[in-house]
């Protein structure tokens, strides 16, 4: 969310207190997101009071009964526990959010607005609101974490320092890794009751079994496969921007996913062909490995020969940017639009009938990526330019693509 649109302020009328968001005019309110959030109590949420005067929108929010963090950690009320707990009540709320259909971009990531409740509750902001800046939200996620671990939680605890540069060396901030890495429930072990031996339990004691701890075994280490997989493995490991996708944990598939906002769907089509990738190394090259290398087709930034293959990862991996969303581009051509069972994408953008089946595409060209218009219907825009389709405009770090009114924003790094 661009905060520099909008005035925030917190107000007193009498005993009452409020945060006051004044919207610019033009704003455009979403009306699903204000209704589900004025009908329902959600958690880590306050609130709204929606009102509409001479054409001017405010929204307020009631924060009677609660305190904001830095007056709890300036008063001294927080410790140790406490603070654990509002960490987890607070990544448990973000999370949540998805339930009720509400994108992490309305909410106002700033620690000056958190507002602590009883039993250590969160409650935060949210802007039910059309925002159209292209805003990555993974950053902003981890700004905030960054800001709060720093300023307002366990000043000198070792804890919070391992908190911070583990968040800090992040190039895309999970909430579910910082979860699992830092906020895991410690396994209690409860003693069952000792139960005298009678008639009626003596077989339920024969089948108790002694208590010990578990241990999984592991799998056999299986030898190097010098194939396309092996590569595609490796890339799964360690991406290009420095981070792991959680300790061991894979994903396979036999089919490739098309990203979708909030999930993904699989597409029939198999696995994926990758241009110019030989499928085994002991073999010659294949026609159609030869025909790619003639026609230029290089595959996110490998030179003409067998720079993937001696790297085993590729040197750029652009992305996308959409309603709040993360998509990686792992392969070009790379079709977006509604989609269809007859016309597949590789990102679909559901819930728009402007946007059409297979709206544009980005492709990659000599280590370069261009967008081009696939013969949409209501067109695409580059930074405020008219594709005109079958043309390739050139794609540069943070450019902003609109497909219709939908805005994609396209990265490099």
């Amino acid at each position: 969310m661009d905060k520099s649109n909008y005035n925030i302020q917190i107000q007193s009328e009498g005993t009452q207190n409020y945060i006051v968001v004044d919207m610019p005019m033009g704003t455009e309110v979403i009306e699903y997101c204000r209704k589900v959030l004025e009908k329902n109590k959600i958690p880590g949420l306050l609130t709204p009071n929606y009102q509409f005067l001479n054409g001017e929108i405010r929204f307020k929010y009631s924060i009677n009964g609660k305190r904001s963090i830095r007056e709890l950690v300036q008063s001294g009320g927080t410790n140790e526990k406490n603070e654990i707990l509002i960490l987890k009540n607070l990544t448990r709320s973000l999370k949540t959010l998805s339930t009720y259909l509400i994108d992490l971009d309305k909410v106002w990531l700033d620690p000056q607005y958190l507002f602590i409740g009883d039993g250590m509750q969160v409650f935060m902001v949210c802007v039910p609101v059309e925002d159209n800046s292209c805003v990555d939200i993974s950053k902003e996620l981890k700004n905030f974490f960054l800001e709060l671990l720093s300023d307002y939680l366990g000043s000198g605890n070792n804890r919070y320092s391992d908190m911070f540069m583990w968040v800090y060396k992040q190039s895309i901030f999970d909430l579910e890794l910082f979860e699992k890495e830092f906020l895991k429930e410690e396994s209690k072990s409860v003693e069952k009751p000792q139960v005298k031996p009678t008639s009626a339990n003596v077989e339920s004691r024969a089948y108790q079994p002694p208590k010990q701890q578990y241990t999984a075994p592991q799998k056999p280490l299986q030898p190097p496969v010098n194939n396309v997989e092996n590569v595609e493995n490796k890339k799964e490991k360690s991406g290009p921007f420095g981070f792991s996708f959680g300790k061991g944990k894979k994903e396979t598939s036999s089919n490739p996913s098309i990203a979708v906002p909030g999930g993904v769907v699989k597409t029939p089509t198999g696995n994926l062909n990758i241009p110019g990738v030989k499928s085994n190394a002991v073999q010659s090259e294949s026609a159609e490995v030869k025909e790619n290398k003639r026609s230029g087709i290089n595959f996110f930034g490998k030179k003409k020969g067998n720079d993937l293959e001696k790297t085993g990862q590729p040197k750029i991996i652009p992305y996308i940017v959409h309603r709040g969303n993360k998509i990686d581009i792992n392969k070009t051509p790379f079709t977006m639009g509604q989609g269809s069972s007859a016309y597949p994408v590789d990102y679909v953008i559901q819930n728009n009938p402007r946007v059409s089946h297979r709206h544009a595409v980005i492709v990659e060209k000599d280590g370069e990526f261009y967008v081009s218009d696939n013969g949409s219907t209501n067109g695409t825009i580059l930074n405020g330019m008219d594709v005109k389709p079958g043309t390739l405009m050139p794609l540069k770090d943070g450019d902003e693509i609109r497909l219709y009114n939908e805005i994609i924003c396209f990265y490099l790094t």
